[in-house]
């Protein structure tokens, strides 16, 4: 079949079809002939479609949006920011009173709960040896959830929380079963019972 624009050559994609245009682009030249001016998208200046050679005719393209390709490039590249421009984001400036620490701080997101990543790394440490404690029934309900983070909060550095009478043995997640050890003495108590730390023998 032949375009009755460019008059080349052409299959159709359907055989049961008989169209008279070899693409869109002939389709949309054949009803707007003229080339008219338009506007870049990036720098907003006017300009002229560009032309394709044929074989008969010249194929103006019509759903050009930018100037040249630097244009094009510029545009899509920052395509976040363009949006944020349009679409801000929203930026939350309140103040809230930490869950552990009770500290004022401001957040930004609406779901903050905790003043820092360390508030929120110590009730993580304290929920996972509660939800370990809770499998095998050994936090009593007369627990002070709140003292015992407490205890969490105020570990010094280089210290560790351990439970006395260990989980393993039968011991209780209870703020009176909690003590502070050094990660030596730690790994040297391990789950032992009517632990002592050695003394040094000179």
């Amino acid at each position: 079949m032949k375009c009755i624009f460019c008059h080349n050559d052409f299959r159709p994609k359907r055989s049961n079809q008989k169209p008279k245009y070899c693409s869109r682009i002939c389709y949309l030249n054949n009803i707007k002939p003229q080339r008219q001016e338009k506007i870049c998208l990036n720098c907003n200046l006017s300009f002229t479609p560009s032309v394709y050679q044929t074989k008969s005719s010249h194929v103006y393209n019509l759903h050009q949006k930018f100037c040249s390709q630097s244009c094009s490039a510029s545009y899509n590249n920052t395509g976040w920011q363009r949006n944020q421009k349009h679409f801000p984001k929203k930026i939350i400036d309140k103040s809230r009173i930490c869950s552990l620490c009770k500290n004022e701080f401001l957040y930004t997101n609406g779901n903050q709960k905790y003043c820092s990543t360390k508030c929120r790394k110590i009730i993580a440490n304290e929920k996972w040896h509660r939800y370990n404690t809770q499998k095998k029934n050994q936090t009593p309900v007369n627990a002070d959830i709140q003292k015992i983070q407490i205890i969490y909060l105020n570990c010094p550095s280089g210290y560790q929380i351990d439970h006395i009478i260990p989980i393993s043995k039968g011991g209780l997640h209870h703020q009176d079963n909690l003590q502070y050890l050094t990660e030596k003495q730690n790994k040297q108590k391990s789950n032992k019972l009517n632990w002592h730390e050695p003394s040094d023998s000179n």
